[in-house]
């Protein structure tokens, strides 16, 4: 395995376009080896991230609703025609989804950045979705650059006479939270992109050519 491993690594394939994190595809080709092979059995790996996904629909509408209505928020997303159709394709773009719904519940739970553990939670995820696909971070960045906001705004707190102070202490907390945000991001996906990061170069600073014309 070990050799397998090497000999991977060597591997220089053109990127194509778009360039895409290998997570999906590992995950296919492990249930290929559970399985067995098939294209039924590796899109399955997109079956997984479907019921994760409705699964993680219900715990993000519980943040707001309750249980009856939670359950109808997980089940109409899971009747959408185009989301269960989509469960049923190996492409990069349903696992992403899945990811994000996640990545978005670990961020309210982080209580605007303020728990380590769900923050922590928050980093892993982040780099999960980074080996999803690359434009993951994009539809959770605004949300999260807000929420950070708030807990920067939560600093000036009020004292007695109506007076706002900064929490320093506070700052350190949401400091410590971010840099182990960062590190544990870095962590999962930086090897990949690192890696990959002159195949990245030629994909996106390639000259485009126009076609002849008539």
């Amino acid at each position: 395995l070990g050799a397998r491993l090497v000999a991977l690594g060597r591997i220089n394939a053109d990127v194509g376009n778009p360039v895409h994190p290998p997570l999906l595809h590992i995950t296919g080709a492990v249930l290929a080896r559970v399985l067995g092979y098939s294209v039924d059995r590796i899109a399955f790996a997109n079956t997984l991230a479907f019921l994760a996904a409705i699964l993680g629909v219900y715990f993000l509408a519980r943040r707001f609703l309750d249980g009856r209505d939670s359950f109808y928020a997980a089940l109409v997303f899971s009747l959408t025609p185009m989301v269960y159709a989509s469960s049923r394709y190996f492409m990069t773009d349903f696992m992403s989804m899945a990811v994000v719904v996640w990545v978005m519940f670990a961020l309210l739970k982080s209580d605007r950045f303020t728990c380590p553990k769900w923050s922590a939670l928050f980093g892993l995820l982040n780099g999960i979705a980074l080996m999803t696909r690359t434009t993951a971070v994009l539809y959770y960045f605004i949300p999260a650059l807000i929420i950070f906001g708030i807990a920067l705004f939560d600093l000036f707190e009020r004292d007695g006479d109506g007076a706002r102070r900064f929490n320093q202490l506070g700052l350190a907390r949401l400091a410590l939270n971010a840099v182990l945000i960062v590190i544990i991001t870095l962590a999962v996906a930086s090897p990949w992109y690192v890696t990959h990061g002159a195949q990245f170069y030629k994909h996106w600073m390639k000259p485009q050519k126009g076609g002849a014309g008539s």
